[in-house]
């Protein structure tokens, strides 16, 4: 699965919305993005951006419910007409850099020390 989270303007100036989204690999590209392809995983309103605080918390219970989906569930496949463990993985994430920097808790890209790793 590959994780995305963007903020989203709305009509109204002091909303803005964070949804998180997963978007599973094994579907072909052109399915993909397919609203019933996606899982909207979570939603935060904030004013502007939300806090790292908040992200925290949310990206806190997101991972909790990863975890029980990496050691494997039980699903009934139609197409094989029986049941299996089917584990999932999170491998990737498509952010911009403001949620970026939420995702991995740390300042923007601007900021001073803003870059995660060395870069001089």
């Amino acid at each position: 699965m590959i994780i995305n989270c963007d903020g989203v303007c709305t009509p109204n100036k002091n909303l803005s919305l964070w949804p998180f989204d997963f978007m599973f690999n094994e579907i072909p590209i052109r399915e993909r993005r397919y609203l019933e392809n996606v899982l909207i995983a979570g939603v935060i309103p904030a004013t502007k951006k939300p806090t790292n605080v908040i992200f925290k918390t949310c990206l806190k219970f997101i991972c909790d419910d990863l975890m029980q989906l990496e050691s494997g569930q039980w699903y009934y496949v139609k197409d094989l007409d029986q049941q299996i463990i089917i584990h999932f993985y999170t491998i990737a994430s498509c952010t911009d850099k403001p949620a970026e920097a939420l995702m991995q808790n740390t300042v923007v890209f601007n900021a001073e020390y803003g870059c995660p790793k060395y870069c001089g």
